[in-house]
């Protein structure tokens, strides 16, 4: 229940920074879908899964990560708690049961490891929408870009933050047992904190926006989430290029710099309906003081008056053309990063100099640190594209449209997929960046294009539909296209890799992926096309979208 303060002819609700700063911490677990990759290969080493069969469970992962709906349709009828405590407990259960697999205490075939990770992903996914869908519904349409972008770029951190967390506090595990049951406990203590202080605030009558925030406040968000990347980018780096061992230190102060978004509350006040501009306003944010007229009911819905943002039906969402094309775009743009991101592992053991079926112990492998780095150097790039996608298209709103923000995002992943082509190991490094910019930027102009095309008053049912295109993109290329050509392959060219008397056979060669990236470029060129005649017809005027219908007016 929102807390209220009423007397004298006011009240007060919760102010919708405690939200956004909570908001940040819960994206930071719901993201966790992306540290797979660390920690992939000692699971397929323990459990004795192929490489097809391992991309199979990250593929699962995926489906229930972005196979949302359900989640959209249980926020948008009752609301951010009972989403948030849904979810949550899907993220505990679905780590413990992965837990308990690993450990040897259930048996677990690579269907039954995807069912465990289809239950966490659906948890991930129904977070992913309490964090985003509140904080839009309570800040202004004009900050909408740059609240996105603050929001989801801790999504992308996820990985790095959390694969740091492995190598620095689990390095001397062999197994990955621990390191999972860390992840069951931190992902639950934060989401079910973090669903009890998610609330809606009071909004104004329908026709108008809540007030813009403060604009340095926004700032410090952003700030706080470079900060972030950039430690954890220089740790990961140090490590690597002047191999030392990972450090419990700077593990240890990344921990406590995860925390710091709950710096945005300081100096806030909540809103406060009938009272004075000023008056019971924090100095860091006096803009909220404007009377909201409303005040919060215990879990309110968006809004029983849609206003023009808002009249999109999920029903007239499914209807339009504009709708489908994004949807498609999506797919293969996105679904194409996912499956190099699922697949560094094995990317990079293909493409080490080793003679053809020899047989290696894991601790002997060369650069063995590099799917780490590469996973780093991919979150941190993946954050700087979150954010500059969500502040640059906002600031230049007013000469370039977020459907052209699109457009550029989707050419820049179709380079990176022909890069990744030929790419040697010293290459990957830049691959890295490129990818992690492109899928950021993609990840943050989506939501705020189809909030604004087709209203908030379903976009929690909205959004899930269109988390159905990652799913399945990650479907067609990764477990699909990828797994299958390395497993083939690997028959005449492959490397044994021993750990603790258990040998896996791994895909030598570029020849494993580079099928892969040449699908995955000629689907980004695909989605480069319908990009351009998404912004064509929102340009022109003829698109269903609330867009087309502002301008009309």
């Amino acid at each position: 229940m929102a807390e209220s303060r009423c007397g004298s002819g006011s009240c007060c609700t919760v102010n919708r920074w405690v939200t956004a700063a909570w908001g940040m911490l819960i994206m930071f677990i719901s993201g966790t879908i992306y540290l797979f990759p660390s920690y992939s290969d000692s699971l397929r080493l323990q459990l004795g899964y192929s490489v097809s069969q391992v991309d199979t469970v990250g593929t699962l992962l995926n489906f229930g990560t972005w196979m949302s709906i359900l989640g959209g349709f249980v926020y948008d009828r009752y609301g951010p708690k009972v989403t948030g405590y849904g979810g949550t407990s899907m993220i505990l259960l679905g780590y413990l049961l992965m837990y308990a697999a690993a450990r040897g205490a259930i048996s677990a075939s690579y269907i039954a490891m995807g069912v465990f990770t289809f239950i966490l992903g659906q948890g991930s996914g129904w977070m992913y929408s309490v964090a985003l869908n509140t904080s839009i519904a309570n800040f202004s349409s004009a900050d909408r870009g740059k609240l996105v972008g603050m929001l989801v770029c801790c999504f992308g951190l996820c990985s790095g933050v959390f694969s740091q967390f492995h190598t620095g506090f689990f390095g001397n595990d062999s197994t990955v047992n621990s390191f999972l049951l860390f992840l069951a406990l931190v992902t639950s203590s934060i989401g079910f904190v973090g669903t009890a202080l998610t609330n809606f605030v009071g909004r104004q009558p329908a026709k108008h926006d809540p007030p813009p925030a403060s604009p340095w406040r926004l700032r410090a968000g952003y700030l706080i989430a470079v900060l972030i990347a950039l430690y954890m980018a220089s740790a990961s780096l140090i490590e690597t290029f002047l191999d030392a061992p990972p450090s419990l230190a700077l593990t240890a102060t990344l921990a406590v710099l995860m925390t710091a978004p709950l710096l945005l509350i300081v100096r806030t006040a909540p809103y406060c309906v009938g009272m004075s501009s000023t008056h019971g306003v924090g100095e860091g944010d006096q803009d909220m003081a404007t009377s909201l007229l409303e005040p919060v009911n215990s879990e309110p819905l968006i809004s029983t008056e849609p206003s023009r943002e808002e009249q999109y039906t999920f029903l007239q969402t499914c209807k339009s053309l504009d709708f489908w094309l994004l949807f498609l775009l999506f797919l293969g743009a996105i679904g194409s990063g996912i499956m190099v991101v699922n697949n560094l592992p094995e990317i990079v053991i293909s493409r080490l100099k080793l003679p053809n079926e020899s047989v290696i112990d894991k601790a002997d492998v060369p650069h063995s640190q590099d799917t780490s780095t590469f996973l780093v150097l991919f979150s941190v790039c993946n954050t700087l594209g979150r954010l500059s996608g969500g502040y640059l298209s906002d600031t230049f709103a007013s000469s370039v449209s977020r459907s052209t923000c699109i457009v550029i995002a989707t050419v820049l992943m179709a380079i990176t997929q022909a890069y990744f082509m030929y790419a040697s190991l010293n290459m990957m490094f830049f691959g890295s960046i490129l990818l992690g910019l492109s899928y950021g930027g993609l990840f943050s102009l989506t939501p705020t294009f189809v909030v604004e095309a087709f209203g908030i008053a379903s976009f929690g049912a909205t959004w899930g539909l269109m988390g159905l295109a990652p799913a399945a993109g990650s479907e067609i290329f990764s477990a699909g296209i990828a797994g299958h050509f390395a497993d083939k392959l690997r028959v005449d060219n492959y490397v044994n890799i021993t750990s603790d008397g258990s040998v896996t056979s791994h895909c030598l060669g570029e020849d494993c992926f580079r099928t892969a990236f040449i699908v995955n470029t000629c689907a980004c060129l695909i989605s480069i096309v319908v990009a351009v005649l998404l912004a064509m017809r929102q340009n022109r005027g003829t698109a269903n979208t609330l867009l087309v219908r502002t301008k009309e007016h």
